[in-house]
């Protein structure tokens, strides 16, 4: 279960369908949860808490990955219908530069003490044996703070009339960890996917491209073979022709390029958006850089397809 006092001020998190939670009895749920629970906008949920179960409203459903693509949203009131007791243990903080994430952990540490999660697996320190003792203590209440989710800890070890003693209080901060880090992580494999997809249907496209527009040519300079001739014979080179009739293409090429560059950056974000959530921003020098590329690589194929030019012999025509 996901909660926020205000949804509106979140980033990264965007209704399908519907609007977010607003009253302490309303819900958002996962695409997912929709598809296999057979729940919809209006419908109503049961959730279970501690010690009791509550009636939710659905008012939305949002792409989601975390918790195995099973999350529900609800506002901090709707969350304590069913936890009263539960308290806040994750602070999200947003920083103006993402360059000042290393210097703002440094701070923290510095205020709060390392996190469990950084002390887990380090090195006992040297030293005397109460020293080397408290380290592993350390080292262990770490582990159990951060991999298993224990709060408090305490600890006595005896050594003879010694008694060495503490607790797990030093230990403010779980963990400190990246939303961009964690959801880089978590797409890696799709990235990879994605990108053998994209690269092997650029290739495809493109050779697709290539025989159709070497199809066109080739009719061209066929249909126009007597026209070509008489233009050589006026003086005209095989290679201005072949310009000429690449330059015939250009403008249909150009309209058809910009329409597949906005359509390619529009289906890929509507695609993020319907399986994962992630809104993926629009850029501009993006589709620009994408349509200038799509008509260079149609002016190059045409004017190789083009080539048949050079075989027009102004001889053969005048004995045809």
């Amino acid at each position: 279960m996901i909660s926020y006092s205000d949804f509106s001020l979140t980033d990264n998190i965007h209704p399908k369908t519907g609007r977010f939670p607003e009253h302490d009895n309303e819900v958002m749920i996962s695409a997912k949860r929709e598809e296999t629970e057979n729940r919809h906008v209006g419908d109503s949920i049961i959730i279970k808490g501690d010690v009791c179960e509550k009636s939710y409203i659905i008012t939305g459903i949002v792409s989601a990955m975390n918790n195995d693509s099973m999350s529900v949203y609800m506002t901090e009131d709707g969350y304590r219908r069913i936890r009263p007791n539960d308290r806040p243990n994750t602070v999200e903080i947003t920083l103006k530069n993402e360059g000042d994430r290393s210097a703002f952990e440094n701070k923290l540490t510095a205020l709060y003490g390392a996190s469990a999660k950084d002390t887990a697996y380090e090195q006992s320190a040297q030293g005397s044996l109460e020293e080397r003792i408290r380290a592993k203590a350390d080292e262990k209440m770490a582990v159990l703070i951060s991999q298993y989710g224990v709060t408090d800890i305490d600890y006595a070890i005896r050594i003879g009339d010694t008694i060495i003693s503490g607790n797990s209080s030093r230990f403010v901060i779980k963990d400190i960890s990246s939303m961009k880090d964690l959801a880089k992580s978590q797409m890696e494999s799709i990235a990879a996917v994605t990108k053998t997809f994209s690269f092997w249907a650029v290739i495809f496209i493109a050779v697709v491209v290539a025989v159709i527009l070497g199809i066109i040519a080739a009719s061209a300079v066929k249909r126009q073979r007597k026209e070509l001739g008489i233009m050589k014979s006026m003086g005209y080179t095989s290679r201005e022709l072949m310009i000429q009739l690449t330059l015939r293409i250009l403008p249909v090429t150009i309209i058809s390029s910009c329409i597949a560059a906005v359509l390619s950056v529009r289906v890929q974000r509507a695609f993020w958006m319907a399986a994962f959530g992630v809104q993926i921003p629009e850029s501009l020098p993006l589709m620009i850089g994408t349509a200038a590329a799509l008509v260079l690589y149609c002016m190059i194929v045409t004017y190789v397809s083009a080539g048949s030019i050079r075989k027009i012999s102004v001889t053969e025509l005048m004995a045809e």
